[in-house]
């Protein structure tokens, strides 16, 4: 009998450890697709919940959160593999919250609507394809001087120098506490970021004919695009 009870018990435990019967407290991401409404609540019990999308590679989406009742401040997040891709943070007082994303790659992602500051509230979530992010080819010393909208990312190409390894230096003005720059790898995997507390860095990439990629992101909610500078120089 003991032998028996045992037996189911390891069962059980293997079930958990495959993933057959989740976690308690834990649940798996729900299902969502372009165009389709889904109505959460984010409370003290639940301060998180997590939605599944399957995004084919170049795919430019806008999420929207719209608080239906409550004081919620959303924290929306993309991540894949357990990676967080980009974040953004909602304003305080709005009801509706948005972030655009342009996906690099086909696969499958993990979208979660969080909150700050212990808020909570019942929300709708919605999911719109939009033009994918424009992506502009600069060469090195060029000032790029632009504006990045509330929940944008505009997106940079540096060609690498095909003889030798080079320095990317990316200095930048005007940079506010929403607004973040970053150098990422052709397989999308980040180098170096800049962020209000630094305003500059220098980063090494190795010779080649790959295209690195510079974002300038901005994950304020506010009605206002945030002005910025960047003056991306390379040296041997």
């Amino acid at each position: 009998m003991l032998t028996k009870k045992f037996f189911l018990i390891g069962i059980f435990v293997f079930a958990i450890l495959a993933g057959v019967i989740p976690v308690l407290g834990q649940q798996p991401p729900k299902a969502i697709a372009l165009g389709k409404l889904e109505t959460g609540a984010i409370t003290a019990d639940v301060p998180e919940a997590l939605y599944s999308f399957t995004a084919r590679a170049n795919l430019g989406i806008e999420i929207e959160v719209l608080v239906a009742d409550g004081d919620l401040t959303p924290r929306i997040t993309i991540s894949q593999d357990g990676a967080v891709l980009q974040s953004w943070d909602g304003t305080q007082g709005e009801k509706s919250s948005k972030a655009k994303y342009t996906f690099e790659a086909s696969g499958q992602y993990v979208i979660s609507i969080g909150n700050i500051s212990d808020t909570t509230g019942i929300y709708v979530l919605t999911i719109r394809e939009v033009q994918g992010a424009t992506i502009t080819q600069i060469s090195a010393d060029l000032p790029l001087s632009a504006s990045v909208a509330r929940g944008e990312t505009l997106t940079y190409q540096v060609q690498a120098d095909a003889s030798a390894a080079t320095t990317i230096t990316i200095d930048v003005e005007n940079l506010t506490q929403s607004v973040s720059v970053a150098l990422k790898a052709p397989d999308g995997k980040t180098i170096g970021s800049v962020g209000q507390s630094l305003n500059g860095g220098s980063f090494r990439i190795p010779a080649g004919s790959d295209q690195f990629v510079i974002e300038v992101s901005n994950s304020n909610q506010g009605s206002v695009p945030v002005d910025f500078k960047v003056l991306v120089s390379r040296s041997a």
